[in-house]
């Protein structure tokens, strides 16, 4: 093969693809870069850009009791909910990852059925059931409902990570000597550490984010945070859930960042990244040495 050989034109993404990368980014980003402006301004209308500078409609947030009141109860769904759903969605995927598990396929496609229908279909459906168990308007009714639509992000996430696990040390740690069990917990749960640290924060953030479902299955003196904010919106538009809505955007980007950082930190991750770069740089040497030949 000769040195040097070029690069073809098909192999480079082309320009129109960075174009409608940007657009659709700009599409999903725009109303962030409206509504966090907007939360800053000082007088009774939302008005875009914002004519004055203040912090008045966060004060308004923070000095509501029926804000935090409804704050609160969506953390403690949401904690809830992330405990359950991880639980569940580890052991599911331990099971679902073993290959003499027969229909994995299909339970994973039942698994993945909350996030697939509408969630109108799956509400409805959940507040028959839950009616027929008479526990509609409790707190583990919303705990239940929010964990089925948790639960897809938790076995995903999951069951990647265990598909790039070397099975070998699992079974080089029964073959030491350890349980099933031991095995599990102190092999293989540290090496997905990352992965289920990331469950945890889409499960917190699916919980905490629905809106739907609380409309069917909570009674009406139960409040959410996004049950509040569709409340306000039905009668009034304050400045008030501008500043809500940058709020949960304050959050959950500060979660994604806190994630990456504590993912980087993780020793086992670094190790992995360590390896891979390692693996990289050695395939790069022997293309080269092939193309020299």
């Amino acid at each position: 093969m000769k040195r040097g050989t070029k690069i073809k034109s098909w192999d480079k993404p082309p320009v129109a693809l960075h174009i409608v990368t940007f657009c659709a980014l700009l599409f999903l980003v725009l109303p962030i870069l409206i509504v966090v402006p907007m939360s800053f301004n000082g007088e009774n209308v939302l008005r875009f850009p914002p004519t004055d500078f203040s912090l008045k409609w966060y004060e308004v947030f923070f000095s509501s009791s029926k804000w935090i009141n409804a704050t609160l109860v969506s953390i403690k769904i949401a904690l809830g909910v992330t405990g359950l759903s991880c639980a569940v969605g580890i052991l599911a995927s331990i099971g679902l990852s073993q290959k003499i598990m027969r229909g994995s396929r299909g339970l994973k496609l039942l698994l993945m059925a909350p996030i697939m229908l509408p969630s109108v279909i799956v509400a409805i459906s959940m507040y028959l059931v839950f009616g027929q168990w008479k526990i509609v308007g409790t707190f583990s009714a919303i705990v239940l409902a929010h964990t089925c639509l948790a639960l897809p992000f938790v076995v995903t996430l999951i069951s990647a990570s265990l598909s790039g696990l070397d099975p070998r040390l699992y079974d080089a740690a029964r073959s030491l000597g350890a349980g099933h069990f031991t095995a599990i917990v102190k092999v293989v749960l540290p090496l997905i550490k990352p992965a289920i640290f990331s469950s945890m924060l889409f499960s917190f953030i699916t919980s905490f984010d629905e809106s739907v479902l609380v409309l069917f299955i909570t009674k009406t003196k139960t409040l959410t945070l996004p049950r509040m904010i569709y409340a306000e919106l039905r009668y009034s538009i304050s400045p008030a859930l501008a500043a809500v809505s940058s709020l949960l955007i304050f959050v959950t980007l500060f979660l994604f960042i806190f994630s990456r950082v504590l993912a980087n930190m993780n020793p086992e991750t670094a190790a992995l990244r360590s390896a891979e770069k390692a693996n990289g740089k050695a395939m790069r040497l022997g293309e080269k040495g092939v193309k020299i030949c």
